[in-house]
């Protein structure tokens, strides 16, 4: 339910630089549109005169310089607030967000721990309000299709889940804030990696689709993590992941930003009776033994960006409105903890890496030789990566 009295709801957003520039974009056009209230914003210092700020303070909403001063100054009176932060916020802001009455979008992925993530569980349940998580492509009506299909076994029982991704990540994608690549920051886990953040997406999307019912979401149970890393890191940037559900489904989960090439993630669901082939931002293909293929398109990722802000705020008035709740982002966040709990991080040698200029950066990505092709051969063959040798140096997990 909408907490305020105003027709349009009274709308929240901590942080408006980095990613968060996405949630004020759509904020200024839809309070453009008249479907809301910028009530309040957060910024820190270098944020103060940025021009998302000015932009924000221009719709009359009321700038803070903490988090924890716009929730005391505005308890009661926000509908929904916007948490598109670091990974160690999440969990924190949300319950603080929540105790106040206020509902919460908050970016993927959930919390940077299983324990954060029922944390905010439990503060959802005690105040009867609602959160729903970023992973905006669960917001998508193709999503619900795909799920209803694969829940009439149109392509009969599931027997494999694989996903792979390949996106090149500078040298300064992990110096522009103080928790890209850290396993901590601000007394709170991160567990940053491919599979915590860039291509959380698609981990959690497999997940989903493999859960027994509707609403629900596979929860897989580790069975082998290969990590890692050519960045100077604490966490890995390159992945092979083998788990297994409750009800027998395998998943397989290879990623890397260590690459030349990109590869827009892949994900591949092999059933007793046919398969999917999911290609992000172009389409669906359902393959049958016994008839001919089915064509899903799909929305592009700006696209599903906006269908989720949409949905979201068409939940404040209607609570039988979809979207993917703490419930769901969980069992993602505990396959992660699990990773970082079980496996090592091994180090690349130097001699693997070559140094590749990233076009619009001033950085490089450091490559690692033959790495993309191993990969792919091992997606293709559901196995683990054969990697070179490397200096074994394993992270304290969680």
């Amino acid at each position: 339910m909408i907490a305020s009295t105003s027709e349009l709801p009274k709308i929240g957003l901590i942080g408006v630089s980095g990613y968060a520039s996405i949630h004020v974009e759509w904020l200024l056009q839809a309070h453009k549109n008249k479907q809301l209230i910028i009530a309040a914003f957060v910024t820190v210092e270098a944020e103060n005169n940025s021009e998302g700020a000015k932009q924000l303070k221009a719709t009359g909403a009321q700038q803070y310089g903490s988090y924890l001063k716009m929730l005391e100054a505005q308890n009661g009176q926000l509908d929904l607030c916007f948490i598109p932060t670091g990974i160690q916020w999440h969990a924190r802001m949300t319950i603080d967000a929540l105790k106040i009455g206020c509902n919460v979008l908050v970016e993927k992925p959930l919390a940077g721990s299983t324990s954060d993530g029922q944390a905010v569980i439990d503060a959802m349940n005690e105040t009867g309000r609602w959160v729903a998580v970023g992973f905006q492509d669960m917001y998508t009506d193709e999503v619900a299709t795909l799920k209803r299909m694969i829940l009439k076994k149109r392509i009969g029982r599931i027997k494999t889940v694989s996903m792979l991704g390949l996106w090149p990540r500078a040298r300064s994608y992990y110096q522009r804030n103080n928790w890209t690549g850290r396993l901590r920051a601000d007394d709170a886990f991160v567990l940053d990696s491919p599979l915590n953040n860039a291509f959380a997406h698609f981990v959690n999307l497999s997940l989903f689709l493999a859960g027994d019912t509707f609403e629900q979401t596979g929860d897989a149970f580790l069975n082998n993590a290969q990590l890692y890393r050519a960045q100077d890191i604490e966490s890995f940037d390159t992945a092979v992941v083998q788990a297994t559900s409750q009800s027998g489904t395998e998943f397989w989960f290879g990623v890397s930003h260590a690459c030349q090439s990109t590869l827009e993630p892949i994900i591949r669901i092999e059933g007793t009776r046919g398969s999917i082939e999911w290609n992000q931002d172009y389409q669906c293909t359902i393959h049958h033994t016994t008839k001919e293929d089915e064509i899903l398109p799909l929305l592009d990722s700006f696209q599903a960006r906006d269908k989720m802000f949409e949905t979201v705020l068409e939940r404040l008035s209607n609570p039988d409105t979809r979207v993917c709740g703490p419930e769901i982002a969980i069992c993602h966040t505990r396959l992660i903890e699990s990773i970082h709990r079980i496996g090592k991080i091994t180090t690349f040698d130097p001699s693997q890496i070559k140094e590749v200029p990233l076009e619009g950066t001033n950085s490089t990505v450091p490559v690692v030789t033959g790495l993309e092709d191993r990969l792919k051969e091992a997606f293709e063959n559901l196995s683990d990566l054969r990697a070179p040798q490397a200096d074994q140096n394993a992270i304290e997990a969680p």
